[in-house]
């Protein structure tokens, strides 16, 4: 199928990372999300099989990137309990949410009809359903698991 980028392109940026967390948009899929040990969420536009976008604000290895239903915003989680929405129009952070538990952060999905509610889980094995208009949880259902939280 191809990579990207194109092997021997001059890509821009020359990225040497290893990528944890890959997402698809939701709008005819051209867009790809990837975040990992580089603590940088890239965009990646598929038709021209380049890097157009970068989002910063992780310390930590980010280990889960998602777009929201309408890819108006994108979360990404990181080891360090950071969950931060970053506005794709403008490129700026929204928020920057920690985990209340301060768990290493595994898991992230946003719904697939609400715009602005997202589940969190991790290690320590609690669940968190954010509202991101606001700044904390909304509802969280603490150490449901015995073991760290994974995505299958």
């Amino acid at each position: 199928m191809g990579t990207i980028p194109v092997a021997g392109s001059d890509s821009g940026d020359g990225i040497e990372e290893s990528i944890l967390a890959i997402s698809f948009s939701n709008k005819g899929s051209r867009y790809i999300c990837s975040g990992g040990t580089g603590q940088v969420v890239r965009i990646w536009d598929l038709q021209r099989k380049r890097c157009i976008k970068w989002l910063r604000g992780h310390t930590d290895i980010i280990t889960g990137a998602i777009y929201n239903c309408k890819d108006e915003h994108l979360a990404s989680i990181s080891l360090s309990g950071d969950l931060i929405l970053h506005n794709l129009a403008s490129g700026a952070r929204a928020a920057e949410l920690k985990d209340p538990n301060e768990q290493v952060l595994r898991v992230l999905d946003y719904s697939r009809i609400s715009r602005h509610l997202l589940v969190t889980a991790g290690d320590d094995g609690s669940v968190h359903l954010w509202d991101t208009t606001g700044r904390s949880p909304k509802v969280s259902w603490l150490k449901q698991h015995s073991a760290p939280t994974a995505w299958c």
